[in-house]
């Protein structure tokens, strides 16, 4: 859902305050926790170029969660 979505963080950014707020929570939440973020990879295609769109998904993640800090 966010790997190759390249308008999905200008979508989150037109996005209402409490929606962006809600997901800012959430994923927050999420990438707090060390098994989450581990666990990412494995939700890519194994493949190496797919791999190494890793740190790029978590950087989409991590801004996406900074939406919802006031």
């Amino acid at each position: 859902m966010v790997d190759g979505r390249d308008a999905l963080l200008n979508e989150c950014r037109r996005c209402s305050a409490d929606l962006r707020a809600w997901l800012g929570g959430r994923l927050g939440a999420l990438l707090a926790m060390p098994s989450f973020v581990e666990s990412l990879a494995g939700h890519l295609p194994g493949d190496a170029a797919s791999q190494e769109r890793l740190p790029e998904v978590k950087a989409k993640l991590r801004e996406i969660a900074r939406l919802g800090v006031p």
